[in-house]
């Protein structure tokens, strides 16, 4: 029974009660219907939630409630991405702690008790929005589940020949001490100085080289010139002095000096750019260290050693105009390269590192993205486009604590590597096993492990494998692979979407999904993108919900258009309640006419609105079943939202209201087809907002559908059909020119200042013949609706062809 005013708090918990209690959202294990199974991203475990969390996990989920009342079997799981550098670095902040700084065993501890802490928080906010995953399908990537199918995912990649482990320039974050990959930097603007430096040749004579990084000249190697700089005759081959080192390099030639950068004379260091790694490798230059892991000069830096890069720069350029090498400077927009979790700008060193081979196989990545369907379709382009311009392989190993272990071990005497069998994963402390074999290379059995940790990258790329329960003991849990969609943030392409392609190849040489569904961020004013990390989002997400309703935050993040950034609005919050209030009340009113209503026993033939109402009904889900099939679920709600206001409330209840209140035995046959068209249609709208507004849909289910339709939970309910009814063609140009004469008489009350409510007289229009020949049939309906006595439709075919002109009105009484 709907009573009282539209409370969202008490209809949220009851629903999401129901639906807990009557499994609603439960995989079938047992069903052969077709399975749909959403490959959903498991949140990274970093701390505050912000609405951008609502925001895309709505969308799909949307997604979800569609596919299951098309009578699909959905697999949708939950999961969380609590391994790595994120939780670390959670769980520095939130106990005054540094990871480096802690015994590892004692600090992997903390982050697992930081880490389900805020797993409960983020699970209490999904289930408030109504999100209807499987929960009993939720996993975590630290979980012992996770660790064992990465490390099986690692090792099947290793014995295929598709890890290595390589000695070279690496990208290194100073600040969390660790390797990264390509795939996590991020461009950033940055005000900076280029400095102009001479070196003086050897022979006599000196050049110039402008230089961002004069910190770094204790790590020079060589000065390039292209072959054609008009110096290159003269300097080829002479060595130069680098200022204030002992040290003399030899001026080389490569075309890949910009001729038009500074001077067109540059310094190769070691390294300070992509560029100098390739030169280092190119030439087999000389490796000179200059910055050590965790930032600070190293040695061979001599005054500035100790110091970090920024404060050795600033001290080092005193030196050099003190000794006359500065010979200018000037302030220049540049652009470098930062380590997306830490906003640090990226350094190259050498170190050892574990490699997934990426770079072989370019034009293979590139095929299998054709394969997968794209939503929005330029973002296919957008992943081409990122492996089209990869230059290193995947880097997964990091020098970190709470991660996935690599499970191997290397021999002390010649580094063989050593990799547990199957039946030891997962393998979480090393200490735990026995490795004592002989080495097949050398003989010795000395061994120690792997201290570093794998990305989480690594294990999150094998979503899929864990979906499925890859490799373990048969189970009704598993999904089947490929799976059908993977949701996700256009931003990460270049990570999540590209690794977990790259291990669904390695492993099964195929696809891991059909469908990728693309969501943009929620943007604060000034389209800034709102961030856990720089906490500028404009509400937490709880108090949205707690505010407005999980129907109305649910509204409001489904506002967006597929892939697109947004806008936070909070007029679609507004919307959205609106939406809700106007419903719950509508209900209300059908409420009062269907009680007692067998709908299965209603047999009276329906009237042209009624017809007309059911046809526009199956246009309004032929049209949204296309928009939801494409993921377009914005312009899903926009085709909804707009039969429901105008169409169903404006038009069709106002137009059978005589009828629903007109108890006499000659109007029964009308009243009882006005029933049957108000059950029909509220009961396919309800249907149709599930997706959107469940909570509120499935209120009005449980208290006027569920008994007639014995179905437990509207979100189990059948997705309406799209079928017309008989004579629909005729009944849709009725109802067509009935509405204009209705709109009409409306426009003229507001310009009169006439109360929608005060009954109206006589009321006299001319129409276009044939508006006016269709709007006769719809007499009664139009002057309920208009609230008329007695209306004239007079056919003037001086008018264009749908036009309806109001002669007079009158009010009632006068």
């Amino acid at each position: 029974m709907l009573e009282g005013k539209y409370n969202p708090k008490t209809l949220d918990s009851a629903a999401q009660e129901l639906w807990e209690t009557e499994a609603v959202h439960r995989y079938d294990r047992d069903s052969t219907d077709e399975v749909y199974s959403i490959d959903t991203p498991p949140p990274t475990v970093s701390g505050s939630m912000h609405i951008g969390h609502v925001f895309s996990y709505t969308q799909a989920e949307c997604i979800a409630r569609y596919q299951r009342m098309l009578g699909k079997n959905v697999f949708y799981p939950f999961g969380f991405d609590d391994n790595g550098l994120p939780t670390e670095r959670l769980t520095e902040r939130e106990h005054g702690v540094l990871g480096l700084e802690m015994p590892r065993d004692e600090f992997v501890e903390l982050c697992r008790q930081t880490s389900a802490k805020y797993k409960h928080e983020f699970e209490d906010l999904w289930r408030s929005l109504g999100l209807s995953a499987d929960w009993s399908l939720l996993y975590s990537t630290i979980d012992e589940r996770c660790i064992r199918i990465s490390q099986r995912g690692f090792l099947d990649a290793f014995q295929k020949g598709e890890v290595y482990l390589h000695s070279s320039p690496t990208l290194w974050d100073t600040e969390t001490q660790t390797a990264v990959a390509q795939a996590e930097l991020e461009s950033k603007d940055k005000r900076t100085t280029m400095n102009d430096l001479r070196f003086d040749l050897v022979d006599g004579g000196h050049v110039v080289i402008a230089t961002t990084r004069p910190e770094l000249l204790c790590a020079c190697v060589a000065i390039f010139v292209h072959p054609e700089h008009p110096q290159a005759g003269e300097l080829l081959g002479k060595k130069a002095k680098v200022p204030l080192q002992d040290l003399e390099v030899e001026i080389l030639a490569d075309d890949k000096v910009d001729p038009e950068k500074g001077t067109g004379i540059v310094m190769c260091c070691t390294f300070g750019d992509k560029t100098d790694v390739e030169w280092y490798q190119k030439h087999r230059l000389e490796l000179r260290q200059a910055i050590a892991r965790d930032g600070k000069m190293t040695a061979i830096a001599g005054p500035e050693e100790g110091l970090y890069a920024n404060q050795a720069r600033r001290q080092i350029l005193e030196r050099l105009k003190e000794s006359g090498h500065l010979l200018g400077q000037e302030e220049i927009a540049n652009v470098v390269n930062v380590f997306a979790r830490t906003g640090r700008e990226i350094e190259f060193l050498p170190t050892r590192q574990w490699f997934i081979k990426v770079l072989d196989k370019k034009e293979k990545l590139i095929e299998l993205g054709e394969q997968i369907r794209w939503h929005p379709d330029h973002m296919g382009k957008r992943y081409r486009n990122w492996v089209e311009g990869l230059d290193w392989d995947w880097c997964i190993s990091r020098q970190r604590f709470f991660g996935v272990p690599f499970p191997l071990w290397f021999c002390e005497s010649c580094e063989h590597v050593f990799t547990a069998p199957e039946e030891w994963l997962p393998v979480i402390d090393h200490a735990n096993y026995d490795v004592s074999q002989a080495c097949p290379e050398c003989g010795n059995e000395t061994w120690r492990p792997e201290t570093d940790v794998m990305d989480t990258w690594a294990t999150s790329s094998e979503t899929p494998e864990i979906n499925a329960w890859w490799g373990e003991p048969p189970t009704p849990d598993a999904s089947p692979l490929p799976m059908t969609m993977r949701p996700q943030a256009h931003d990460i392409i270049r990570t999540w979407a590209f690794y977990t392609i790259v291990k669904s190849w390695i492993h099964f040489e195929d696809i891991p999904w059909s469908d990728v569904m693309m969501s943009g961020h929620v943007q604060a004013p000034g389209k800034q993108k709102i961030s856990k990390s720089k906490g500028n989002a404009p509400t937490d997400p709880r108090e949205m919900i707690e505010a407005h309703g999980a129907d109305a935050t649910r509204y409001w993040a489904l506002s967006a258009t597929l892939g697109n950034d947004y806008v936070y609005n909070e007029d679609d919050l507004k919307q959205g309640r609106r939406l809700c209030v106007k419903l719950w009340n509508a209900s209300k009113l059908a409420q009062n006419h269907l009680q007692g209503f067998d709908r299965s026993a209603a047999v009276a033939d329906p009237l042209p609105v009624d017809t007309a109402i059911r046809a526009l009904l199956a246009d309004t889900v032929r049209k949204a079943s296309a928009d939801l099939d494409r993921y377009e679920f914005g312009i899903a709600k926009g085709v909804i939202e707009k039969f429901f206001w105008n169409e169903f409330c404006d038009n069709y209840l106002e137009m059978i209201k005589n009828r629903l209140y007109d108890e006499s035995e000659e109007g029964a046959a009308a009243r009882e087809a006005a029933r049957a068209g108000l059950y029909d249609v509220l009961y396919g709208v309800i249907r149709l907002l599930t997706p959107f507004t469940p909570h509120v849909a499935e209120a009005v289910h449980q208290a006027l559908f569920r008994p007639g339709e014995d179905v437990v939970s509207i979100g189990r309910a059948p997705w309406p059909a799209a079928e017309a009814p008989e004579g629909a063609v005729e009944a849709i140009a009725a109802w067509q020119a009935g509405v204009a004469v209705l709109t009409t008489v409306r426009r003229w009350r507001s310009e009169e200042k006439v109360s929608p409510g005060k009954p109206l007289g006589r009321v006299a229009v001319r129409a276009h013949p044939d508006v006016a020949e269709k709007a006769a049939a719809l007499d009664a309906d139009i002057r309920a609706a208009a609230r008329i006595e007695a209306l004239e439709i007079t056919p003037d075919d001086s008018l264009e062809a749908g036009a309806v002109v109001l002669d007079a009105a009158e009010l009632a009484g006068t």
